[in-house]
């Protein structure tokens, strides 16, 4: 399954594909909780992450990276594709997850993926990117600081 989210980020791409590398780091020596919401109440589950090594197409950046469960790895799907960071304008860049996971399980797992857990897997990767975005915000600001 297909999976992706993107957000944009109100710093130019300079910036941002300076300090993003290092805020994925921290975040996959964290194992980071990712999840989503009902209601007032939050579902949050540990991951393990997996971060590969950037690599630059021009402006743009890639950071491959794995996600899987910690623990019920089995019962989760494995996550695998690539953060993008990409210029909108001179001012913004835009940061996005693009990725694919089978469900596990079998024809079972497809089935129930299809009636209810690819909404649950979108929810996930929209809290992680908004996570990294939180984090590259900080990193940018704390940057900017230091360079005063």
């Amino acid at each position: 399954m297909f999976i992706r989210h993107s957000t944009r980020l109100p710093l130019p791409v300079a910036i941002t594909s300076r300090v993003l590398p290092e805020a994925v780091a921290e975040a996959a020596g964290e194992k980071p909780r990712v999840g989503f919401a009902i209601g007032p109440a939050r579902v949050r589950k540990r991951v393990s992450l997996h971060v590969g090594e950037s690599h630059r197409l021009g402006q743009w950046l890639r950071i491959p990276l794995t996600w899987s469960a910690e623990p019920g790895a089995g019962l989760f799907p494995v996550l695998e594709g690539f953060l993008q960071l990409e210029p909108i304008s001179p001012r913004e860049s835009k940061l996005s997850l693009r990725a694919n996971y089978e469900p596990p399980m079998g024809r079972l797992g497809k089935a129930i993926d299809d009636a209810a857990l690819h909404t649950v897997a979108r929810a996930t990767v929209k809290d992680f990117v908004g996570a990294v975005r939180t984090r590259v915000l900080k990193a940018a600001e704390h940057a900017a600081a230091e360079e005063v």
